[in-house]
């Protein structure tokens, strides 16, 4: 071997590690260890072991390991198990396995698994799943799959899917989804999130929620919620948690058994059997059979056959035959009939005077 070639491929004296350099290709086995530098590349095969400094590249196969560190870049295949650090670089294939610390990063493909510590970034891709633990941060587009956990954080686009733990949060974009337990998110326009029990979700325009037992959902302008009960808890006799929507300017809400909705200015509630909403200044809720409303100063209930509504002051209900609405002092209520009459006389009011005119 030239001095060249020696340059090119070392061994330590010291720890008997193979040294890779200058564009040079090593093959690490059972009980082998390299560590490779700018230019150099290792194939790590199963039991052998690499190291990746900046500019060092690595293929890492079954039962294979490396580390990476600040500029080094890998590809994990089937077997294969990764730990990237700061500045490292990994692609996760199939059956491959990495462990992401701060600032290391991460792309998962197909049949891949990542997780991500403080600091860490993956990108899923379909068929990619990850963990995002505290401040770690993944990207999940079409068919990849994450756990957030307490701290992680993570963009769900379409296809993609996520289910949020206790501290987690997530962002849902056009046609990803989230199940979410005791954690936080926000969902975007064509998003979906289910809530469970503890859960809390903000919906933006054009994102749907299903709001589970014990979840939360505050619902802005074209955000939809559906609010649900939650019989499993009554049914090992805890005391029953029901989902809770606040509903915005522009939200809509429907409030099914043991669903609750609070209803503010520009926000509509459609509260089924056992559903209840609170309805302020500017909401507006129906009530059908079974459900129940409180309405309050500047809100307004459609109150149907069946349904029940509290007016307080200043509240007005609307209602409909087999009704029924208990008006405190100051609240008001207009019969169906007598309101369709009243339109139908202001219209013709409207239209003489636009005949003498």
């Amino acid at each position: 071997m030239d001095e060249r070639n020696e340059e090119m491929i070392a061994t330590d004296s010291k720890s008997n590690d193979i040294i890779v350099r200058f564009g040079k290709t090593v093959e690490v086995r059972d009980g082998q260890t390299a560590k490779v530098y700018e230019g150099g590349r290792a194939t790590v095969y199963d039991g052998g072991m690499a190291e990746v400094f900046d500019g060092g590249k690595a293929s890492v196969y079954d039962h294979g390991k490396a580390d990476v560190f600040e500029g080094g870049e890998v590809d994990v295949f089937m077997g294969g198990n990764v730990t990237a650090y700061d500045g490292g670089n990994t692609i996760v294939h199939e059956g491959g396995r990495v462990e992401v610390w701060s600032g290391g990063r991460s792309r998962v493909l197909d049949g891949g698994k990542a997780v991500m510590f403080e600091g860490g970034f993956v990108v899923v891709e379909d068929g990619g799943t990850a963990d995002v633990r505290k401040s770690g941060r993944a990207v999940i587009h079409k068919g990849g799959s994450a756990g957030i956990y307490g701290g992680g954080y993570a963009d769900i686009f379409e296809g993609g899917e996520a289910v949020v733990h206790y501290g987690g949060t997530a962002d849902v974009r056009g046609g990803g989804k989230a199940l979410v337990y005791d954690g936080k998110v926000v969902v975007h326009d064509g998003g979906h999130a289910d809530v469970r029990d503890g859960g809390t979700a903000t919906v933006l325009e054009g994102g749907t929620v299903d709001i589970q037992g014990g979840g939360k959902a505050v619902v802005y302008d074209g955000g939809e919620a559906t609010v649900y009960g939650n019989d499993k808890i009554d049914a090992i006799h805890e005391p029953k948690k029901s989902g809770v929507a606040d509903v915005r300017d522009g939200g809509e809400a429907i409030v099914l058994d043991g669903g609750h909705a609070d209803v503010r200015a520009g926000g509509h509630a459609s509260v089924h059997e056992n559903g209840e909403a609170f309805v302020y200044d500017g909401g507006d809720a129906d009530v059908l059979d079974g459900g129940r409303a409180d309405v309050f100063e500047g809100g307004t209930a459609d109150v149907r056959d069946g349904a029940e509504a509290v007016v307080f002051k200043d509240g007005v209900a609307v209602v409909h035959e087999g009704g029924y609405v208990d008006v405190r002092d100051g609240g008001r209520t207009v019969k169906y009939e007598e309101m369709v009459e009243s339109e139908q006389t202001d219209r013709d009011a409207e239209e003489v005077v636009g005949r003498r005119r």
